[in-house]
């Protein structure tokens, strides 16, 4: 899927023009460069630890994984975060209570994971090999969505902190790298309770 990778190169350049226009380019970098190491570091533990999907048809890899989503996830989070703030006319970093940005942000990320999720069920980018009572497209589990939505109120969460409590830009990267293994494990407890609740909510349906 080549053209996936080139339009995915192509959005993440414009994207990082944006995040410089409308916050600083130390933020756009930082940003991307811990994002990138969130998820891509979450799609390595997911191949090759979990098993929970496979990956094919991409042009480059890397340690198992598509290249293009080392800019993926930065990406789709950026756009959650700027879709909500411009819905809510508040800024996520500079507010003092940004509670409500939180919900949108969630649905914002579930309705990407719908489309692209169906997207690369329908030309087999993406095969699903963990089994669920309740599936989506493409035998793609319904806890997906939840998945992508926690993907992005975690690392937002850690970015905000970051950002208001850190000035110096190369502490600000470093603490966020931090902050990465400590993600991936919070998102990964939280997949396996939200999964384990939906398939017994599904079989108590079933029964009935």
């Amino acid at each position: 899927m080549l053209i996936v990778e080139i339009v995915m190169i192509l959005m993440t350049a414009i994207l990082l023009w944006h995040a410089g226009e409308e916050q600083s380019p130390s933020f756009g970098l930082i940003f991307w460069v811990t994002a990138s190491l969130f998820g891509f570091s979450k799609e390595i533990l997911a191949i090759h630890f979990t098993h929970f999907y496979a990956f094919s048809g991409f042009t480059l890899w890397l340690f198992g994984v598509p290249v293009v989503y080392l800019l993926f996830w930065p990406n789709i989070i950026y756009v959650a975060l700027r879709w909500s703030e411009n819905a809510t006319a508040e800024s996520f970093l500079a507010s003092t209570s940004p509670h409500q940005l939180y919900p949108l942000i969630f649905l914002t990320m579930a309705v990407i994971a719908i489309m692209f999720e169906a997207f690369g069920s329908q030309y087999q980018m993406i095969t699903w090999n963990i089994g669920s009572n309740l599936v989506l497209w493409g035998k793609v589990p319904v806890f997906v969505p939840f998945s992508y939505g926690i993907m992005g109120i975690l690392f937002l969460y850690a970015l905000r902190e970051t950002w208001r409590a850190i000035i110096d830009p190369l502490k600000r990267l470093f603490r966020l790298m931090i902050w990465v293994p400590i993600l991936i494990l919070t998102h990964t407890g939280a997949m396996f309770v939200i999964k384990v609740g939906i398939d017994i909510f599904s079989g108590a349906i079933k029964l009935h």
